[in-house]
This record gives C-alpha cells, structure tokens and sequence, in this order.
C-alpha cells in the first residue's frame, strides 16, 4: 500500500491534467486488455476517451486534451512561441504541419507542460512527445505485447496495468548520479520519457529520438550586447510567467527575497494576478530573508506571509516523492509543502510559483569557462582580461589561476573537472554499472556554452521530477523553453558584471524591483536547518536505515552510515546531508511496500 503525505490533504483533488494510454501491436491483441482499459476510462469520472485508433487509447481528464485530428492529440497546456497565446485548438494547416514534422513543428514553434501522441496508419506507427523541460511527466511500461503510457504511476496501478516494485539496481544508481535523471526510474519496468524526446513505437520495435536538447537551442537568435541580453531575458520572462499564470486569479509566490524568485513575484504581478508572497526562514540567521522579501512585497504592493520551518513538522519515514518512480524530493522540503499548501488552501490560490532552476537558467557558473569563450571570441586581450578580473572576485580565485584555466579549455580542450557520480556511503561496485551523461553535448560551443548546457540540464532533471498529482500544482517558470531557449543565446560573458553573476537577468528586471534584492551579492541558505533535521532525528534516522532496505539490499554501507549516525558531535561535513538522502530513499521505497 503506498503511503501519502500527512500534509498534502485529499489526494483525489487533482485539477492539472492526467492521461493514460495503452498501445497495442494490432487491433485483435490483447482485446481483453483493451476492453478493461475503454470501460475503466468509461466509469471515471470527469474523464473521457481523447484518442481511440484501434490498436492505440488514450484516456485523458476532460479539460486535458487538443485533437490534432483523427490520429493524434496533445495532452496538457501549450502555448505559441510567437507571442505566449495558449493554444485551445489547432487549424487544418497546423495540424498539417505538425503531422508532416513527426511532431517537430511542436517543439519549434510551441512549448509548455505537454504531452503529445501521434498515431500512423500507414506506418503503423506510434509517436509520443514529451515537451521540452514539460513538468507534465510521461511513463512507460510493457504489458504483454502492449506498451501503457501515463502520467502517473498511480493511473497505471489504478487501471491494472502495473504492479508496482522498486528496482534496486536503478536506487543505487540514482543516488550515486548527483541529481541527474535518465530515462530509467528506480520502479522495476518503468521507463520515464525525458522532455524534448519522442518515443517511436512501431513494428520496427521502440526507438527514442532526441527532439529538442539545450545545445541544439544554441545558435537561433544570439544577444551581442548587454542590452539586447536584458532584452531577451525580460521579453522570455514575462511571456513565460504569464503565460503559465494566464488562467489564474490568485497564486502563491515562495519568495526568498533572492534574484529569481524576485523575478518571477514581479512578473506575476505585471501579468495582472493576485499574489500572496511566502517565505520561511530558519531559527539560523543565514536562513533568514525576510528583509529582502519584505522590501520585494512593499516594492511590488503584494502580501507577505511569513513561516517558521519547523523540525518537530518533519515526519522522518514520510518521503515528499512518495507516488513518484524515484525518490527525487529532500526531506527539508517537507515544511515547504507544508506552508505553501496550507496558505494556498487559505486564500485559494490555483497554483505556487517558485524560482527553481534561476542558477540554471541564468548561468551562474562558478569557473572560468566564461573568459575562455570570451579569449576564443575576441583573443587574449582586454575582454578576457576584464572576464577573469570578474571570475576571480566571484569565485575567490586568483586571476592567474584563472587566465592558466581559461587557456587550457579555450584552446587545449580541458574539460570541466570533478566527479561524475558519487560512491559516498555506498557499499555498490559502480563499475557493474554505467553511468550515462544527462546532456549530449554536440561540437562547435564554446567552453561556457556547454557548461550553461549542463546547468540546463541539471534544472531539467528538478522540473521534470515535480508530482504532477500535487493540487494545487507546483510551478517553475524561470524553466521554460522560451526563456531557457533565449538565455542559451547570451554569451556566457554577458551574464557576468560588476563583479555580479545573472547579470543580463538582474538588467532585466532591475526597473521592478528594490536595489537592495536585484543587485544584491549574498545568497541565504538554509542549511542550518538541515543540521538541525539530523541532530532532532538522528536515533529514528538511525533506526530507519539499519534495518531498513537500502542495508539489506546492500546499497548503502551500513557500518559507515552508523558511524555518522552515532558520532555525537554536531554536523561538519556534508556526510550528515548524504545520510538524509539515504533516509529520503528508505522511506521512499517502504511507500512502495
């Protein structure tokens, strides 16, 4: 029986969009299968039959789906590129050309948190799209000689289609990548298709295609300038934010009162929705923010709510990815959840936006791969000596340091150091396993470029890992396609000024929000919060891993992990936080029992 959280509240309230699919080899196999599935569609309520082609169903809450015509829908919210507009019907034309493309026409020229399928008659051929950086998931399984596709797991358990067990091979792999997704979950048979991929299912057998990934965004439209780079952020920007916000009345905003939060509360406003701003802080001063949030909300004139994290909320055997095919969430974010659903609720808001994935997306990158593309642009001169004069007060680095580094990956190919996966309290042989890079990177980008390609594709792994059942649902807009697509194309050396980082984004908004927040050079954290997590829990954490799966299952290395445990002194070292992701992990595989 899989366990829910305490603090999510009725679990059947789910208003974003769910589908479920199943495809089989022909008409006449699995008839049975295919019976069940139309009349469990059928007796749900608020749902209907969106796709039915024969050999290929698709069930969809009601409000879910667009027809691309008698062969194809897309499930979920997309919008056009050109000016933000969110679709509710397509024209014969596009509908052509959507067919014509193989469904690339929807990632050129559309984006958003959709799904879409296309079925080939003459081909008898099936394509599924998951959007780029779609927060709307999409899961496959085989059953029998049919392929069910969803956006849950819970549909597929409800519809009878999987029977859900945790694959404990992929769990170790997963905490030893580093937050990075693949197409593989740590749920036995379960495979999860990655945004701006499309899955290809066929009498061929199953291909999957790289639609859209961030280094091939690169190139389209590029910023030579500061001013066009703050351009291209503010138009992106907005344009995301209210596109994503455009059928709302009320949101939450989680306010930190950092640069992209901020960013996001005043685009929100601008887009004219009612916001109510949210900020925890910690008992710790460097957990708390709430100057900056205060002097964001009475800049913008919006509500501020101020909470407490509160460790004795935390529930140390609940995990907040229960439901999910691998145990992606933190046991800190509980008390987030918390507040946030619980002011939601409050003032009904449809939806809480946060700044997830801002880092990412601006390139906040701590390295001197942003002087070696500008000594590759202009030469070793002015330019990239001003580039490394800003690189080492960012990054605490002398300046030779820095010009030595940015001369080995601009003309002699180094590439970025550091580990690739993590073995830390780990009792698994790595080497039986492969460790596969999360963005394909393609020739002819700059040092900078790719590593911005890598920051996207870390953002990519936490967007599309958010619950799609959550109500009201979670929001990261500053992760997009327009505005992912649009920073891409600022060179790494715009992002930098003034001894600043994210600067093109800071110039952006800088006309809508205090001085003091937007160019501000500290960053809070609430670290200290952790610590205090696994001081206040530490005997029920110990309990919980040593006997728990990941010791008897031989993933984690028991002698070690209760050596942390059992040191009395405070937390020093980011083992303590290891330990925490290890207890996420446990309790994320016990709600699966």
């Amino acid at each position: 029986m899989m366990l829910t959280s305490p603090h999510l509240g009725a679990r059947h309230v789910l208003p974003g969009p769910r589908y479920i699919g199943l495809l089989r080899p022909s008409p006449e196999t699995h008839s049975m299968l295919a019976a069940g599935f139309t009349a469990r569609a059928s007796a749900t309520p608020d749902w209907t039959i969106a796709l039915e082609t024969g050999s290929l169903a698709v069930a969809a809450s009601w409000d879910a789906a667009i027809s691309l015509g008698a062969h194809g829908i897309v499930i979920g919210e997309i919008f056009r590129k050109a000016d933000g507009s969110r679709v509710t019907h397509f024209s014969p034309d596009e509908i052509e050309r959507i067919h014509a493309s193989d469904l690339g026409e929807l990632t050129d020229q559309y984006w958003g948190p959709y799904i879409a399928v296309l079925h080939d008659p003459d081909r008898n051929e099936t394509r599924v799209l998951r959007a780029p950086l779609g927060d709307l998931p999409c899961l496959l399984v085989p059953v029998g000689e049919a392929v069910a596709f969803a956006s849950d797991i819970d549909l597929l358990c409800d519809f009878g289609l999987y029977d859900p067990a945790v694959d404990w091979s992929e769990l170790a792999l997963h905490l030893a990548r580093m937050d990075r997704v693949t197409a593989q979950t740590c749920l036995w048979n379960v495979r999860e298709l990655r945004g701006g991929t499309t899955e290809v299912i066929g009498r061929a057998g199953v291909r999957t295609l790289a639609q859209w990934s961030a280094s091939k965004a690169i190139g389209r439209q590029r910023a030579d300038t500061a001013e066009a780079a703050a351009a291209l952020v503010s138009e992106a920007a907005r344009m995301s934010v209210a596109s994503r916000a455009a059928r709302l009345h009320r949101a939450v905003v989680m306010l930190s009162g950092g640069v992209d939060s901020s960013i996001v509360a005043a685009a929100l406003v601008e887009a004219g929705i009612r916001v109510d701003a949210l900020t925890l802080v910690t008992r710790d001063a460097r957990g708390d923010e709430r100057d900056y949030a205060r002097a964001v909300c009475e800049h913008l004139g919006i509500a501020l709510h101020e909470r407490l994290r509160e460790v004795d909320e935390i529930d140390i055997m609940w995990s907040s990815a229960a439901g999910l095919p691998r145990p992606a969430g933190r046991v800190m974010w509980q008390e987030s959840i918390r507040h946030s659903r619980d002011l939601a609720r409050a003032i009904q808001a449809g939806a809480i936006f946060n700044g997830g994935g801002g880092d990412q997306v601006f390139c906040s990158l701590h390295s001197s791969n942003p002087v070696a593309d500008a000594m590759r642009a202009f030469g070793p001169g002015r330019a990239a000596w001003k580039m490394a004069h800003i690189m080492s007060g960012i990054t605490q680095v002398s300046m030779g340091r820095i010009l030595r580094d940015a001369v080995q990956r601009a003309w002699f190919g180094k590439r970025t150091a550091g580990p690739t996966f993590d073995t830390s309290l780990l009792a698994c042989r790595f080497e039986d396993f492969e460790i596969a890079s999360s963005e394909p990177q393609r020739g002819g980008i700059l040092p900078g470029q790719a590593a911005h390609c890598r920051l996207i594709a870390a953002g990519q792994s936490y967007v599309e890992t958010l619950d799609p059942r959550s109500a009201p649902p979670i929001v990261a807009p500053l992760l997009s396609q327009p505005l992912v697509e649009a920073c891409l194309n600022i060179p790494s050396w715009l992002w930098f000024e003034e001894g600043m980082n994210r600067h093109a984004a800071r110039r952006a908004f800088a006309p809508d929000l205090p001085e003091s927040v937007i160019f501000r050079h500290s960053k809070g954290s609430p670290d200290s919060f952790t610590a205090e997590i696994f001081e206040t829990w530490r005997p029920q954490i110990r309990e919980l891993l040593a006997d728990g799966e990941l010791a008897r299952q031989r993933i984690i290395d028991r002698t070690a992990v209760l050596d942390v445990l059992d040191d009395p002194r405070p937390p020093r070292d980011n083992r303590f936080r290891r330990v925490l992701q290890f207890a996420e992990a446990e309790a994320w595989a016990a709600s699966w029992t």
